[in-house]
């Protein structure tokens, strides 16, 4: 009776350190612990939660890749400007209804090539007035040479568009953006 009391207990033991493995699999450290605390049942739940999750589009990818915008989210934890900083970011991306990794790491980059502090209010001024072909309109002119130049249209009426040297400009209409470019 001992010996299949202790081969039950063993069997026991190993399925739910099976399970802990495969939870592991599934959805690494939470996985783990769902597979650890409820066994079979826990592989369902880390399953259906991993399932849950979003992934991030290939442009939110590339841009939480930069060393600019890793060193941002660890400071963002610890600093109250960069909270603060990060805190406006975050409510002007839920308002717009854009990802707010691409706004860090716009942020981020300018930041960290100045890395001055007093500038940065202005840099966050600056990033959230960009305008944004995913909330703003946008009109394709086809410039000198063939090349097509995206215009977008901001919050202030003027059109926007990056020249060739990667600064932006502003127009007041389609028309003058045309002239410009050609």
């Amino acid at each position: 009776m001992a010996d299949e009391s202790q081969s039950l207990i063993f069997v026991f033991l190993l399925l739910w350190a099976a399970c802990a493995g495969i939870g592991y699999i599934v959805d690494r450290d939470k996985g783990l612990l769902w597979g650890l605390g409820l066994g079979p049942l826990g592989l369902v739940i880390a399953a259906i939660l991993k399932g849950n999750q979003a992934s991030p589009s290939p442009r939110e990818l590339q841009a939480s890749n930069t060393d600019a915008f890793q060193k941002w989210m660890i400071l963002k934890e610890v600093d109250d400007d960069f909270m603060s900083a990060s805190r406006r970011i975050a409510d002007f991306a839920k308002e717009n209804l854009i990802p707010e990794e691409e706004l860090y790491a716009t942020v981020a980059e300018t930041y960290f090539e100045l890395n001055d502090k007093q500038y940065l209010d202005r840099i966050v001024d600056t990033a959230l007035r960009e305008p944004r072909p995913e909330r703003d309109e946008t009109v394709e002119i086809e410039a000198a040479g063939g090349r097509q130049v995206t215009l977008t249209l901001d919050a202030e009426g003027q059109y926007v568009a990056k020249t060739l040297g990667g600064t932006l400009k502003r127009f007041r209409s389609v028309e003058q953006a045309q002239s410009y470019f050609n």
